[in-house]
């Protein structure tokens, strides 16, 4: 049985249609993985300058050493351990209602309270579980060239 110029000129275009789909959905990915940490990234630094005003107004939260409902905590530091800039990345923790470990963006920062002490505060928020994501996404693209596929592949 022969085999037409338009079998392989099909199936090469299809690779290449696949191989263009899987990439365009990889930076489609970096690209929301990146708009999500920039805009959860304004919001911890809007908080910490919020945090940071509070507590010349109420020292009594220079006590709040431990993660509460407000999501930061605030612990002394020795002089030398004082960073001047604010630093943001990734961690994990545990949540009681999912009973497993959630990732959270962290911000950082240190500060000089009203009676020259130097603090360390570190808040946190939630934020998308990268494989989550990646399976909504995955999930999303076979939904959405599913069609494509079935009609044609008869053909």
């Amino acid at each position: 049985m022969k085999t037409s110029l338009k079998y392989y000129t099909i199936k090469y275009l299809i690779m290449i249609l696949l191989l263009i789909i899987a990439v365009w959905a990889g930076l489609f990915y970096a690209y929301i993985l990146d708009e999500v940490h920039d805009n959860v990234d304004d919001g911890l630094r809007d908080r910490k300058i919020q945090i940071i005003k509070a507590v010349y107004l109420n020292p009594q939260l220079l006590r709040n050493n431990e993660f509460g409902f407000n999501e930061f905590k605030i612990n002394p530091i020795k002089a030398e351990e004082y960073q001047n800039k604010s630093r943001l990345y990734n961690k994990m923790y545990y949540m009681e209602y999912d009973d497993k470990d959630q990732p959270y963006r962290v911000l950082e920062a240190d500060f000089m309270d009203q009676f020259k002490g130097h603090q360390r505060l570190v808040i946190r928020t939630s934020t998308v579980e990268e494989d989550e994501l990646i399976y909504d996404l995955t999930t999303a693209l076979i939904v959405l060239l599913y069609p494509f596929g079935d009609k044609h592949c008869g053909s």
